[in-house]
């Protein structure tokens, strides 16, 4: 349908929202906009609205982190700036994007100034939130039903104002929003281009690949999964195969961690990957697993630095050669290509999940990191039952560096299979971390 004048579309919003927002439709949108017959096999209709569209570009400001402490409240910080708190039940995921933090609990959704805390917004909703993104003017948000069978689009100005109102069958994967744009990743099988003004689909990116989620990495937008392809003037050659994909090295880590900016809702996973695409390749790889960062090299996965914190980290997004992460006790950090931390800042208090943003990170000054022998060595001081499929890939990772000090640091692992006063599940990690290791200097007699 045309598309309404904005003060007649604020004046529908209003009336609606004071029903249940989980409502199907909205009333200025028309029931099901992207089951119109799709025919651009050619993709000419992808192609000219690559011609003439902006890619997005990172926000500039401060190093931002948001904290969730379940059913109680929303914390956030900007790096040299006092730590804010809002009351609110948050369940499930909170999202950082831009300089806004997006958040869904006890029945109602929230944006707040991720700088300062203060409410944008708070509008009634039931469901997960499955993602989240904003251009500056516009939040956009995915929420997926209590049943799981049906999944809400949201687009909200920053007064409050529901600009449109989706409901799907299918999933609908974290989106992006550029210049009232939508990117919305459909049933895992397309990305819809989708326009925010006017109600209507106007392109539609299919490929060889699944498409569950979209991103703005280093030089652009993103779609993808494992694997992911530019949205460029490639673009429409992704249904044969091409344009300009971004894989992740092939290496078996504990756990299938797979790649994501941050989980989505549900169960936090154990292990997760954090990349950011640049161009035809990574500026950053990384594996984030209990209370360690591992950086990996770009071009085979091969471990090239350790950081071990005092928390489980809980999310974390890589940016240029770097990486932001955020813990369980309410702590942020960015490290640089290296390893080493160059920012620190903190919530002020513990959470059950967080998200951060930065721009990218510079290189720390100083002393060189710890030689990686080191770091591993450091990693195995105190290990824990928890983290034992890390810690055992750790001392695989000596076996494979088989330089004098690596075969040391596993001989000293090999013959400290207990250590007085260790706990249970301490002394059990011990004890399979030294079997591991008298194994690996066995086979190299």
């Amino acid at each position: 349908m045309p598309s309404l004048p904005f003060f007649v579309r604020a004046a529908f919003a209003a009336a609606f929202i004071a029903g249940a927002i989980a409502a199907c439709g909205g009333g200025q949108t028309r029931a099901h906009p992207f089951e119109r017959a799709w025919s651009d096999d050619s993709g000419v209709e992808l192609a000219a609205f690559v011609a003439r569209w902006a890619p997005p570009t990172r926000t500039a400001g401060p190093p931002l982190v948001v904290g969730a402490r379940e059913q109680e409240a929303l914390l956030g910080s900007a790096l040299g700036s006092r730590p804010w708190r809002f009351d609110f039940p948050v369940e499930g995921q909170p999202f950082l994007t831009g300089r806004v933090a997006v958040a869904l609990g006890g029945g109602e959704l929230v944006a707040l100034d991720a700088t300062t805390g203060a409410l944008h917004w708070r509008l009634p909703s039931f469901g997960t939130l499955r993602g989240a993104s904003d251009d500056g003017s516009t939040t956009l948000v995915t929420i997926e039903s209590l049943s799981g069978r049906r999944c809400q689009l949201l687009a909200v100005a920053r007064n409050g104002t529901v600009v449109r109102q989706l409901l799907e069958e299918e999933p609908i994967g974290p989106p992006v929003v550029v210049d009232s744009f939508a990117f919305l990743p459909v049933g895992r099988s397309a990305v819809i281009v989708f326009d925010l003004v006017a109600g209507v689909e106007v392109a539609r990116v299919v490929a060889t690949m699944p498409l569950e989620r979209a991103f703005v990495g280093d030089d652009g937008l993103y779609l993808g999964a494992d694997e992911v392809v530019r949205f460029d003037a490639a673009v429409p050659e992704a249904r044969r195969g091409g344009g300009t994909r971004v894989r992740l090295p092939v290496r078996h880590f504990p756990g299938g961690p797979r790649w994501r900016p941050l989980p989505e809702g549900g169960e936090l996973p154990r292990s997760f990957l954090a990349a950011s695409p640049r161009g035809g390749g990574l500026g950053s790889l990384a594996l984030v697993g209990g209370r360690f960062l591992l950086g990996l090299d770009v071009g085979d996965a091969r471990l090239r630095w350790i950081h071990a914190g005092t928390s489980r980290f809980l999310g974390a997004r890589a940016v240029g050669e770097g990486l932001v992460a955020c813990d369980a006790s309410g702590q942020a950090l960015a490290l640089d290509d290296r390893g080493k931390v160059v920012r620190r800042w903190s919530l002020g208090a513990s959470v059950e999940r967080c998200d951060v943003s930065s721009g990218p990170v510079e290189r720390a000054s100083g002393d060189p990191p710890l030689r990686l022998e080191f770091a591993i060595a450091e990693a195995l001081v105190a290990p824990q039952a928890a983290e034992l499929d890390l810690e055992l890939l750790f001392v695989d990772e000596l076996a494979a560096l088989a330089t004098p000090l690596a075969d040391a640091i596993l001989r000293e692992v090999a013959r400290t299979p207990v250590v007085a006063g260790d706990p249970t599940e301490v002394a059990f990690a011990r004890d399979a971390l030294a079997k591991l290791a008298a194994a690996r200097l066995a086979a190299r007699r």
